[in-house]
């Protein structure tokens, strides 16, 4: 009976195995919806604006707002990041730029650029993040997760671009479209899936890859 029952059993080698390749596609999940939530969402700010009646000018500027407030982002999240668990200060960071992909459509005031901020700050927070975890999923090629992930953070820009373009404008798949107004709440929707899957990824490799 114990020969059978181990037989039966799953070896742990095998489990750890199993809970990485979860993590590994989670991640390759994780990083196109944080991708198309904080980089899409700035490709847009300039036409979104520029239908509000804005000048170059003004649209130029809340957009270096957002960029600007994203690489502060990095900063003060990554550093949250080296004293609590990555996964929950990516979940939170996401979770709280989503107000702002939701509010932007709707305001036409200098108040959009604290709005602005408030979403470059807080999606961008977790763009540093998004590589340790990878590296943390494959601490033996440090190297490889973090260049795979940076290349993958572009190609699901260019994809998520592409395809809430099309969706704003229409085409033969999206009809007559949905409009950029609304374009930019399915990013927030998009966000806050980002933060459920963030918060979800196992904790596969943690300990061993040195991060606390």
């Amino acid at each position: 009976h114990s020969t059978t029952a181990e037989s039966g059993a799953v070896k742990p080698e095998h489990r750890a195995a199993q809970v990485g390749g979860v993590a590994v596609v989670m991640i390759i999940a994780l990083v196109f919806l944080r991708s198309v939530a904080h980089i899409t969402t700035v490709d847009f700010l300039p036409q979104l604006f520029e239908s509000k009646g804005w000048t170059p000018s003004e649209y130029g500027l809340i957009t270096t707002a957002y960029w600007l407030s994203s690489a502060v982002g990095g900063v003060f999240f990554g550093r949250l990041a080296d004293r609590f668990d990555l996964r929950y200060v990516m979940s939170a960071s996401l979770l709280m730029g989503a107000p702002a992909l939701f509010l932007l459509p709707e305001i036409d005031s200098k108040i959009a650029f604290a709005i602005a901020l408030m979403g470059g700050f807080t999606l961008g927070g977790s763009f540093s993040i998004i590589i340790v975890l990878a590296q943390s999923i494959l601490p033996a090629a440090k190297g490889l997760a973090a260049g795979a992930v940076l290349g993958f953070v572009f190609t699901s820009n260019s994809v998520g671009t592409f395809l809430l373009g099309l969706a704003a404008e229409g085409g033969s798949i999206f009809g007559d479209g949905i409009g950029l107004e609304t374009s930019y709440r399915v990013i927030g929707v998009v966000a806050v899936i980002a933060s459920i899957l963030a918060f979800s990824l196992p904790a596969a490799r943690r300990q061993e890859s040195g991060v606390e």
